[in-house]
C-alpha cells in the first residue's frame, strides 16, 4: 500500500470479517475502508469527515443504532434519506452504492425504493448502484467479482473530483496530517485541504474566504505536534493554552529563546549546542513569513476571522505552498527523529547571568543588569548622585534628568534647566530597559 491513501470509502457493515476479506483487493487499488458497524456511527464520521470519503458503500440490511443488537430491515429507506438531507446541508453529493449478498427478504423492493430519481441521474457518472457479494461477471473474457468492479468504479469517479486531485498532488505531505499520523490533527488535515481545494478549484469553491486564521492554526498545529515528540518545551504555552507562537519558531531555528514567568524572563532555552537547530535557515525564514502574514490575533483555540483581501490572494496561496514544505520537511524530521526521551534531554536550560556591580579602569563604579534577557551596563546609582544633568523629555516621552533618569512629571515647568540628582532609587517599572533609574529629590542651579 502507497504511504498516502488517495481514495477514502465509507462502508457501513456490521460483519468485520467480510471488510477483512477485501481489504488487500481494495489496497491494491489505493482505497482505504473505513468501517461503521452501524449507520449511527457512520452519519458521525460523515458529518465531521465529508469532504475526505470518496464514496459510500452500504450493507443492505445492517444495524442503525450503536444500541441495535440486531440489523434492519428498514437499514437502506433510513440510510437514503438521511443521506439526501446530508448532501442537502452540505450542497454536495458523494456516490455512494448497495453491495449486498442479495438475500434479504423484498430485496428488489427495497432497491426500487432507494432508486430515486436524484440517485438515478448520476447513474451515468457514478455507475450502477447494486452490486452483489461473491458473484463474478465476464469481463474482456475473464470472471471478474463485482465486488472488484465496484472498486475500480469508485476510483475512477473519485479520481475526477478535486479534493482527491489535491490529495494526490499533495501526497507527500497529507501523510503527515490527520488521525493517526505524526500531526494528528483533524483540523490541521481540514485546512489544508480546504485551502489547495480552493487554489486548483476556485470554481468549485466560489464561497471560500481568504482568512489568515488557517495559516497560522496549521502552524500552531505543527508546533503542537512538535511539543508531543519533545521538540519544544512546555514554556511556549501560555495559561491559556495558546502558542507563543513566534517564541516556538525562534527556539525551533536554534535561537536562545526568552522564556517568561509572567512578564519576568526567568531563563532562556536552546535547542542543543550552538549550532544546533530543528528548522534550517529556510525552514525558519517560511514560518516566521507565515505567522507574520496571517496575524498574531489567531490561536487553535480561537475563531475569530483575520480577513485578506482578494487581491492579495497570490500572496495568500504562495503562502499556502510554503506551508505544504514546511508540514513536509517537519514531519519527515519527526520521523527520523521520533525519540521523546532523547529529544527533550537537548533542551538546555541557559540560566541568566546574576546582577552584579564591578569597578571599572577609573574606580567608577557601574551596575551590571539583566534587561529583557541582554546584559546591559549602567552607572551606578553611587556614580550618579551629585551629577549635573538636563532636564529634558525623553523621546518615550517621559520626563527625565539625564539620559538614565526618570523624573516625576511635577518638575516639567522645570524644562531645560539644569538640576543637581540628590536622590535615586531604582526603577522597577516597564520601561526600566532604557531609564534605569527614578530621580526622588533634585537640587535646580540657578
Amino acid at each position: 500500500m502507497r504511504e498516502e491513501t488517495f481514495y477514502k470509502v465509507l462502508w457501513v457493515e456490521d460483519d468485520l470479517s467480510i471488510i477483512q476479506g477485501y481489504q488487500i483487493i481494495a489496497e491494491s487499488k489505493d482505497i482505504e475502508l473505513d468501517v461503521a458497524t452501524n449507520w449511527e456511527e457512520a452519519e458521525e464520521k460523515l458529518r465531521i469527515n465529508f469532504k475526505e470519503y470518496s464514496a459510500i458503500i452500504l450493507d443492505a440490511q445492517c444495524k442503525i443504532k450503536k444500541a441495535d443488537t440486531v440489523a434492519s430491515k428498514l437499514f437502506l429507506g433510513h440510510v437514503s434519506v438521511r443521506l439526501s438531507r446530508i448532501f442537502g446541508e452540505k450542497h454536495k453529493f458523494i456516490p455512494w452504492y448497495v453491495l449486498s449478498a442479495g438475500t434479504m427478504d423484498d430485496f428488489s423492493i427495497v432497491l426500487e425504493l432507494i432508486y430515486t430519481e436524484e440517485r438515478q441521474n448520476f447513474d451515468s457518472l457514478w455507475g450502477p448502484m447494486k452490486y452483489i457479494k461473491a458473484k463474478d461477471e465476464e469481463i474482456d473474457g475473464k470472471k471478474v467479482a463485482q465486488e472488484e468492479i465496484l472498486f475500480d468504479n469508485i476510483r475512477r469517479v473519485a479520481s475526477s473530483t478535486g479534493i482527491n486531485t489535491v490529495l494526490f498532488r499533495h501526497s507527500d505531505v497529507f501523510k503527515y496530517l490527520g488521525e493517526g499520523r505524526v500531526f494528528g490533527y483533524i483540523k490541521a488535515r481540514t485546512y489544508m485541504l480546504k485551502m489547495l481545494s480552493a487554489l486548483y478549484y476556485p470554481e468549485e469553491n466560489l464561497n471560500f474566504v481568504y482568512e489568515g486564521n488557517p495559516l497560522r492554526k496549521v502552524i500552531e498545529y505543527l508546533f503542537r505536534g512538535a511539543n508531543k515528540f519533545g521538540l519544544l518545551p512546555d514554556d511556549f504555552f501560555d495559561t491559556n493554552g495558546h502558542i507563543v507562537s513566534l517564541d516556538a519558531s525562534r527556539f525551533m531555528a536554534g535561537l536562545e529563546t526568552n522564556v517568561y514567568d509572567g512578564r519576568t524572563i526567568k531563563n532562556k532555552v536552546r535547542f542543543g549546542e550552538p549550532d544546533d537547530c530543528i528548522f534550517n535557515q529556510e525552514i525558519a525564514m517560511f514560518v516566521k513569513n507565515i505567522l507574520n502574514y496571517s496575524s498574531s490575533d489567531s490561536h487553535t483555540n480561537e475563531d475569530d476571522p483575520y480577513i485578506i483581501e482578494e487581491d492579495k490572494k497570490e500572496i495568500f496561496f504562495g503562502y499556502v505552498l510554503q506551508l505544504c514544505h514546511v508540514i513536509k520537511w517537519l514531519g519527515e524530521y519527526i520521523n527520523s527523529n521520533p525519540d521523546i526521551k532523547t529529544n527533550k534531554s537537548k533542551i538546555k536550560i541557559i540560566p541568566l547571568p546574576a546582577p552584579s556591580t564591578t569597578i571599572t579602569d577609573i574606580g567608577k563604579k557601574k551596575d551590571i543588569k539583566v534587561v529583557e534577557g541582554k546584559v546591559v551596563e549602567f552607572p551606578s546609582i553611587d556614580s550618579l548622585i551629585g551629577t549635573e544633568c538636563n532636564i529634558m523629555y525623553h523621546r518615550s516621552g517621559k520626563l527625565t534628568c539625564g539620559p538614565y533618569c526618570k523624573l516625576d512629571s511635577k518638575y516639567s515647568p522645570m524644562l531645560r534647566k539644569k538640576a543637581i540628582l540628590k536622590n535615586i532609587i531604582q526603577n522597577e517599572g516597564m520601561d526600566m530597559a532604557e531609564l534605569p533609574y527614578i530621580v526622588t529629590e533634585i537640587e535646580i542651579v540657578q
